[in-house]
């Protein structure tokens, strides 16, 4: 038990020095580190500047945001979409049993219950531009598809289309968002300026990159 707890401690022991000195060591065997890490920290610092007065979602004056989405409200809708369900099976015959159940009166939620080895997705989507998604576009209301190839074998049942309308709010709050941030950036900017006063000295820019270079 002593040899034990003697040989943790010095292992504990040996790596507290290790990882006191390497930062020390690496920047006198790699001088090029000091600068690739100060570069990382400011990056970081900066990125957790932006993230909290810019970026981040936690921060924002909701209040401002519905402003935006009522004044713009025409840029935040929904066109015509298909409300479908996807049918996924390992060959057409369990797809078949799924058509047939629905056919003769059953809902289509019910499908993964009461039909076996069946995947079952529902959505909606405004992108039906690519296979296997192409196929709605042609599609009428309360219909199947032919099955064809899609994680095995896959079928779709066009429940409905969806008409246009505007997003609520909460629907559109990504969207809102990213309106925003730009122009919450440049005010932000605008507060630095007028509480800083900064000013560029070009000539000392220049001189301080020709040292470094």
């Amino acid at each position: 038990m002593a040899k034990i707890y003697s040989d943790n401690w010095f292992n504990t022991y040996t790596r507290t020095i290790v990882d006191s000195k390497i930062v020390e060591l690496t920047i006198s065997t790699y001088p090029d580190f000091q600068q690739q890490s100060d570069s990382y920290l400011n990056g970081l610092v900066v990125y957790n500047i932006n993230e909290a007065n810019v970026w981040s979602a936690a921060t924002v004056d909701t209040s401002r945001l519905r402003s935006i989405y009522n004044d713009n409200i025409s840029n935040y809708q929904y066109p015509e979409r298909p409300f479908y369900y996807l049918l996924t099976a390992r060959n057409d015959s369990t797809l078949m049993k799924a058509k047939a159940f629905v056919n003769n009166g059953g809902s289509p939620d019910s499908l993964r219950s009461n039909i076996e080895r069946l995947g079952v997705a529902v959505d909606s989507t405004t992108n039906f531009t690519e296979d296997p998604f192409d196929r709605l576009a042609e599609m009428s209301e309360n219909s199947f598809s032919e099955p064809f190839d899609y994680n095995n074998r896959g079928m779709f049942w066009l429940e409905e289309r969806l008409p246009a309308r505007n997003m609520t709010f909460d629907e559109a709050f990504n969207r809102v968002l990213s309106t925003y941030q730009p122009i919450r950036e440049q005010e932000w900017l605008a507060e630095l300026r007028s509480e800083y006063n900064i000013k560029v000295h070009r000539n000392k820019l220049k001189s301080a990159f020709r040292k470094d270079s």
